[in-house]
């Protein structure tokens, strides 16, 4: 699994990626009377959605091979986008009709982004070793 992803960075790291992000991006930038309703709490689905996206910027920085210190701290800066850019979401959401930014969504990002980093740090020494 290891040498098909390296050999398919793109069709199956990247373009995945980029899929994902741009569908949390639409789906925040939305309404809240025209967002997608879940019935989990508002927390689990922050938590899950950065999980998600900081695995899969875990993945993209684990095979890319431009910048060698992206490639050594790989989870450190899977978090560490993801939680950036939970912040940069949260403040965006205050523009949004029928949204505002909140502490604790924030804070729901940041343990996703940390739980998702770990699942991937699993998943490496797992299964793609």
């Amino acid at each position: 699994m290891r040498e098909f992803l390296l050999k398919h960075k793109r069709s199956a790291v990247y373009f995945p990626l980029a899929i994902y992000w741009s569908i949390l991006f639409v789906g925040t930038s939305l309404p809240s009377n025209r967002a997608i309703s879940f019935t989990v709490s508002d927390k689990f689905q922050h938590f899950a959605a950065y999980a998600i996206l900081s695995f899969m910027l875990a993945l993209a920085f684990f095979v890319q091979d431009k910048y060698r210190s992206v490639k050594e701290k790989y989870l450190i800066m899977a978090v560490l986008v993801s939680s950036v850019y939970g912040t940069l979401d949260e403040i965006h959401q205050i523009f949004v009709p029928g949204r505002s930014a909140d502490v604790f969504d924030l804070i729901a990002d940041a343990i996703g982004a940390v739980i998702g980093a770990v699942l991937f740090y699993f998943f490496n020494k797992y299964i793609l070793r």
